[in-house]
């Protein structure tokens, strides 16, 4: 037994000490004790005293343990910034050595990238003033020079007086998740069109590019979404019941030209593609600004006796077609096609064929056939053969019209290559977004009314240790989940899917592994309606936090021992 020597005036902070941990004890009875039994009082003090001590190096030896199965730890002293613990994972994130961490008081302050050094150094300041920030989010420069974005988790230790002595930290690499965020917004924000997504029954504007902020007459992103719906751009509400109503029957619009309402009044003319997704309820899409084109057509109908002179100068490429021969091509044409003007005016209808894609020769003829009964053919898209081979995309219309004693047809076309290599870029783009979301670092799945899994990523995949194969159509409860957590769950489930509760925004529970293994996974679920608002399916992002609760409770333990 280790008998501990102690003073008189340590007594009363002794005796606090132990009555915080449990042991009942008090000076009162010590001073009314005979010599003999204040003796045996004492030493049962120093005796219980020893035990305490020897709790305290027990679970520091367990505080060093689970330091070394946690990932990414880091303890640092305050206020002197020391660090006296870190993980050989930071010293292979960063590329410096754990001495040379070591050396450095805050030693992160010195490789923190120039552009995060205030933000820093801002939550560094209130660590000293005894403010600790659950959360850092900020980009280190290794020693290579690579950057790196880390995620960082902080709890306190305090001293008996409460003052804060330590911060342990756990920080993990989260650049491919960054580096993905950044890439899609810089996708989204950079395309030379007006992109949208909005709630197709409320008219809310929930996503918008700086691009279409702008044309609308806003000065940003925010204002827009905040100051407007899609109901105030329309001149004519009518056109944008119809194109809900070709949304909801087909599914998409390409091409619809509708006449809009910017912000200060004034009206424009836009080229609208979307689609539409019901189970979200959401449409998505682009606009493009073609009133220049508009106008351009407006004024040839306008006035006849202007005809020529504004086809020669209008930015559409203008021919005309009389008795199956061309009679008329503007310069437009010309430099779109390559061929001389005499070259084309010499053509008839049958020689046209000679500069319209070969895949397109059958629909082309077929416009012309059309036009000739009905007088009028709307857009189309065809592809054209320049002199020099090049294949060019044009937006194409026929009209037919008098002409002295007979008939004419006015073909009008605009090149719309870079809006086709546009629409390609921007399935591409969504492709690649697909991707990014098969890719994510997040576990996504989605559940049916009766807790099926319809749909889950890659990375639900690897967390579960099954194929997609594997899960897709099993239940959920029943084949997901340990045997504990299945009622709560299941009752949960269903009160939500029959509009009894609103879901929870986030929750946390234990799923099951392939291998039996439990996961402690955080949860972000919303939920699908059809148009009649009943509950079709449940989409759930979770992400595996066991490490870090396990990080959490850990350092919570060896706070509440440092209080102690």
């Amino acid at each position: 037994m280790k008998v501990i020597q102690l003073e008189a005036k340590k007594i009363d902070e002794a005796i606090t000490l132990l009555n915080e941990n449990g042991f009942e004890c008090s000076t009162v009875k010590i001073n009314n004790l005979s010599e003999t039994d204040k003796l045996i009082a004492e030493k049962k003090l120093e005796f219980q005293v020893a035990q305490l001590e020897q709790q305290i190096s027990e679970l520091d030896n367990l505080y060093q343990q689970l330091t070394k199965r946690v990932r990414g730890f880091i303890k640092m002293d305050i206020p002197s910034g020391k660090m006296t613990l870190i993980d050989k994972f930071l010293a292979e994130l960063s590329g410096y050595s754990i001495t040379e961490w070591k050396k450095i008081p805050n030693f992160i302050s010195s490789i923190v990238h120039p552009d995060f050094r205030e933000y820093y150094m801002r939550f560094y300041n209130e660590m000293e003033s005894g403010i600790v920030p659950k959360l850092m989010d900020y980009k280190i420069i290794k020693k290579d020079g690579a950057e790196r974005w880390c995620l960082q988790f902080n709890i306190g230790a305090y001293n008996i007086e409460g003052k804060l002595v330590s911060i342990s930290s756990v920080i993990i690499d989260n650049t491919e998740y960054k580096e993905t965020e950044i890439k899609y917004s810089n996708l989204f924000e950079n395309l030379n069109a007006g992109v949208f997504r909005t709630d197709i029954e409320t008219g809310e504007i929930l996503e918008a590019n700086l691009k279409l902020a702008l044309a609308a007459g806003y000065s940003s992103v925010k204002e827009l979404k905040e100051k407007s719906k899609v109901f105030d751009f329309y001149l004519n509400l009518e056109d944008r019941k119809h194109i809900i109503e070709v949304l909801k029957t087909q599914g998409k619009i390409t091409d619809y030209e509708v006449q809009l309402k910017r912000r200060d009044g004034s009206t424009v003319w836009g080229s609208h593609s979307a689609s539409y997704y019901p189970k979200e309820g959401n449409c998505e899409g682009i606009i493009i600004d073609i009133t220049n084109r508009k106008n351009t057509e407006r004024k040839l109908v306008q006035s006849e006796d202007k005809f020529r002179s504004l086809i020669e100068q209008s930015v559409a490429g203008i021919m005309i077609i009389k008795d199956c021969k061309v009679i008329f091509a503007n310069d437009v044409i010309i430099k779109h096609s390559g061929y001389t003007h005499t070259k084309i005016s010499s053509m008839e209808l049958a020689h046209l064929r000679n500069i319209i894609h070969p895949e397109d020769v059958d629909n082309v003829m077929e416009q012309f056939k059309i036009v000739e009964e009905e007088g009028e053919v709307p857009e189309f898209y065809c592809r054209i053969i320049t002199q020099d081979k090049r294949t060019i995309w044009v937006s194409t219309q026929l009209k037919k019209f008098s002409s002295e004693d007979s008939s004419a047809i006015a073909l009008i076309i605009v090149e719309v290559t870079k809006r086709a290599e546009l629409e390609q870029k921007l399935l591409k783009e969504r492709n690649i977004a697909q991707k990014y979301f098969e890719m994510a670092g997040a576990l996504l799945v989605v559940l049916d009314r009766n807790a099926n899994i319809v749909q889950i990523n890659k990375r639900g995949c690897e967390i579960f240790g099954y194929t997609k194969n594997e899960l897709i159509g099993k239940n959920w409860i029943d084949y997901c989940l340990p045997e504990r957590v299945k009622a709560g769950v299941r009752d949960t489930f269903n009160k939500a899917i029959n509009g009894e509760i609103s879901p929870e925004d986030y929750f946390e529970n234990y799923i099951l592994t392939k291998d039996y293994d439990e996961r402690l996974i955080s949860w972000h679920n919303s939920i699908i309606k059809n148009d009649e608002g009943v509950v079709e399916a449940t989409i759930c992002s979770g992400e595996d936090i066991t490490q870090w609760r396990l990080a959490e409770e850990f350092l919570q333990k060896n706070n509440d021992l440092k209080k102690a």
